[in-house]
């Protein structure tokens, strides 16, 4: 009978792991995410805070030096993957236009309403462009896209603080935004969006 009750519990610590698991992922994946941006001329921050954990994304700390120091050969090797792999990251997301911010927006619709909640969404963007045409074709697409989705969250009350303005300017080159924005929703649902962007980047050409 002892060996019996030792064997029971046994199986029940080796089914208690798992279960422990499946548990703590459900806990991760219901409980929501927090996401908090602002960019200005002068400040970019994008921080991230879930359950009890708060990190800054971008931009992230100095890092500290490593004491084991590596061989040149190693350092020079190793400096070159690294920066070729983030150069080629950050050429793809310098060569993202206005219309495939568009397309981000867009993948935003399906689903998208009753799973988040904005604190806070102040977001002030001035198209410029450098020719009137393309300035006023791009401020038609970009409004198309984002108030159909303003105007549904606002009706789900899934706004607290919101300012959007969204102008052309035909005498500047460039698009000019600044946003404050502060967002909850589930990690579960970030991550499926934050997939399809990723994989939108990496498919970007780079010219």
């Amino acid at each position: 009978m002892k060996i019996l009750g030792i064997i029971g519990i046994i199986l029940l610590c080796i089914l208690a792991v798992p279960l422990i698991l499946i548990l703590s992922l459900l806990l991760l994946c219901s409980a929501k995410t927090r996401i908090k941006v602002k960019i200005a001329p002068q400040e970019k921050e994008l921080w991230v805070k879930h359950l009890f954990f708060e990190k800054r994304l971008y931009p992230l700390p100095p890092r500290e030096k490593k004491k084991k120091q590596e061989s040149p050969e190693k350092e020079e090797s190793s400096s070159k993957e690294k920066g070729g792999v983030l150069a080629t990251a950050k050429e793809r997301v310098k060569a993202l236009t206005l219309p495939d911010y568009i397309d981000f927006i867009e993948m935003l619709h399906k689903g998208f309403i009753r799973r988040v909640m904005f604190e806070k969404l102040h977001l002030r963007i001035s198209i410029g462009t450098p020719s009137a045409d393309l300035t006023a074709q791009r401020y038609g697409q970009l409004t198309a896209a984002v108030f159909p989705l303003l105007g549904r969250l606002d009706a789900a009350g899934k706004i607290k603080d919101g300012r959007v303005n969204i102008s052309p300017d035909f005498l500047k080159e460039e698009t000019e935004v600044l946003a404050d924005v502060d967002v909850s929703l589930r990690i579960i649902h970030l991550f499926s969006w934050a997939i399809k962007v990723v994989l939108k980047i990496m498919n970007k050409k780079i010219s």
